[in-house]
């Protein structure tokens, strides 16, 4: 939850969106628009099953965690193809499809290790990207995350999301 959506995708959407990032990787205003228009348009599609409907890209500050993996594995690889350059848009492949692996119990087991290949290209990739300002601890900790995932058993059975949400029922 916090080392990958609310780390690292996050920090893509900024570096897209601005105001940080280099501006070689900076979307135009235009689209930014489309890119938060698409997300909108998938509200009526959504199922009940999602804690959250997408938002626009405009308010990625005040996104949840949630938003971010509904974002990470399910829109982001539909709304931004057309949108990010092609180069971009594999490398945001990269660690929405190794990161999607290490979360199903059943691709975690079999494609650990392809999960961790795919999430090391994403970080060796991501300096020539992006430049060195991206290397935070964050990116980094990606290419541990499949030796956890060995040890420890999927991502979802280690997760911050379900402590987070019994957080929120105790403070209620």
């Amino acid at each position: 939850m916090h080392m990958v959506c609310l780390g690292v995708c996050r920090r893509l959407l900024l570096y897209w969106k601005g105001p940080i990032g280099p501006l070689c990787v900076r979307l135009g205003s235009r689209s930014v628009n489309e890119l938060s228009q698409k997300l909108v348009s998938l509200c009526p599609y959504i199922p009940f099953d999602f804690a959250r409907k997408p938002r626009s890209v405009s308010e990625v500050m005040r996104w949840k965690a949630t938003e971010f993996r509904q974002f990470l594995l399910y829109s982001g690889p539909i709304v931004l193809r057309d949108i990010l350059s092609e180069n971009l848009y594999h490398h945001f492949m990269l660690l929405s499809v190794g990161i999607r692996i290490l979360i199903c119990p059943q691709l975690a087991s079999k494609f650990c290790d392809y999960a961790n290949d795919l999430l090391v290209l994403f970080v060796t990739e991501a300096g020539k990207l992006y430049g060195e300002e991206i290397y935070v601890y964050n990116v980094h900790s990606l290419i541990h995350l499949a030796n956890d995932v060995k040890n420890l058993g999927p991502l979802d059975e280690f997760s911050s999301f379900p402590f987070e949400n019994k957080l929120g029922q105790l403070k209620k």
